[in-house]
Formats: C-alpha cells, sequence, structure tokens
C-alpha cells in the first residue's frame, strides 16, 4: 500500500467512526500540498464535497459557533469549518474572543488561515502557548506562500531528488510546521532548518542509519545549514 492509498484508508476510517471533521482536516492538508496527483486529487475532492454535503445539513446559529469554539477539539473544528466557508469578516469579535484564549492550536491555524484568504484587514490578538500576536491577516502570507516554504522545498528537492517517496513526506511535514507557526512566517533561514529537521526526522523514523548517516555528511548540508 503506497502513501495515497493509506492516506485514503485513513479518511474512510475516520467517517466510519463519525469523526467527519477530523477526515476533513486531513484532506484540506493534503488537498493544500503543492503537489497532489490528479486522479488522488479528484478522489480527495469527492470525499470533501460528500462530507460538505452532510455537515451542510445541518445548521448552525452564531450562538452554537461561540458554544462549539469554547468546547472539545472536534467541536472546535467543526465550528472553523463552518465559519470558514462563511466572511469572515462578520465575526470579528466572535473570531478574536477565540484566538485570544486557550484553544486547539490545529483549529486555530485553519482558521488563520482562511482570515490570510480572507485578506482581512483588521487587528487580531493571537494568545498560544504563552506568546501572544497581533496581527493583520492581509498582510501575513500562507504557508506555501512563505519565503521559508520555498527555500525548504528548493532544498528538500535537491536533498532528496533520488528519493520522491521521502520527499513528498518531507515537504508534508515541512508544510504542517508552517500551518503551525501562524500567523507568523517563517524566512528562508528558518524554513532550511525545517526541511533538515524533516529529513533527519524520516530518516530516523524508517531507521536508515545509512542514509542519515549520508546525509548528515553531505556536502549541501554543511554548505547550507553551516554544520
Amino acid at each position: 500500500m503506497n502513501y495515497y492509498d493509506e492516506i485514503l484508508e485513513k479518511i474512510h476510517a475516520l467517517l466510519a467512526n463519525g469523526k467527519s471533521m477530523q477526515a476533513l482536516l486531513i484532506l484540506d492538508e493534503e488537498l493544500g500540498m503543492p503537489y497532489v496527483p490528479k486522479d488522488f486529487e479528484e478522489k480527495l475532492l469527492e470525499l470533501k464535497s460528500s462530507i460538505q454535503f452532510e455537515e451542510g445539513r445541518k445548521s448552525y446559529s452564531d450562538e452554537d459557533l461561540e458554544r462549539m469554539l469554547k468546547g472539545s477539539n472536534d467541536e472546535q473544528l467543526i465550528a472553523i469549518n463552518e465559519l470558514n466557508a462563511r466572511n469572515l469578516r462578520n465575526y470579528h469579535d466572535l473570531i478574536n474572543d477565540y484566538l485570544s484564549a486557550d484553544g486547539f492550536i490545529n483549529a486555530k491555524v485553519l482558521l488563520i488561515d482562511s482570515m490570510i484568504a480572507q485578506e482581512l484587514n483588521e487587528e487580531y490578538h493571537m494568545v498560544q502557548d504563552g506568546m501572544e500576536y497581533d496581527f493583520i491577516p492581509r498582510y501575513q502570507l500562507r504557508p506555501a506562500e512563505s519565503d521559508g516554504f520555498s527555500s525548504a522545498v528548493s532544498y528538500l528537492e535537491d536533498a532528496l531528488m533520488k528519493e520522491p517517496s521521502l520527499l513528498k513526506m518531507a515537504k508534508e511535514i515541512v508544510y504542517k510546521e508552517l500551518m503551525l507557526m501562524l500567523p507568523i512566517n517563517a524566512d528562508e533561514e528558518e524554513g532550511l532548518l525545517l526541511a533538515d529537521q524533516a529529513i533527519i526526522y524520516l530518516y530516523q523514523a524508517l531507521g536508515d542509519e545509512k542514509g542519515l548517516d549520508e546525509y548528515l555528511k553531505s556536502a549541501k548540508r554543511e554548505l547550507i545549514l553551516g554544520t
């Protein structure tokens, strides 16, 4: 079973267990990748459309959304998915209250990504893990548009040109890490560090000691990362 079959199996398993929002989260992550094979993309879009149709049957009031944003991780994801389908400009106070309080980071960054996409031009306050950020979405970049992502992808494609499956996984790891950094955008140097960490993590996870050793000794790593 290849990577794409595993993702589809995971999504179907989540749906079978009634976890549609978790399945939708994975779908959005995969569809947001820089490269998605056409046949795989079609299957993802079909699944997403089916989930959204079922969820669309449900009607959430603003009061429902406010309550769910204070609820479990799954409830927050459902609320964010509903909000992201609306005009976020109409929910400034609700969004600001949510971002300013403790919440599920995965849901928060999905919301911020949509705020950037909708180019909201008011200031918002974000609190997470003891850190505070004030930002205006229209002046931020989505992860795939950042300098950090561009430098990471260039480095990964060079370092893993002979290992396409590893390259795909490394790109996804970097993308997810950049998502979790929102509303902050990574610069080129940070992108290179993330790429380096992704490669090391994958070699270690796969138990490929030879590949890891060769990579750690590579001239390209020494040149770009100064190791």
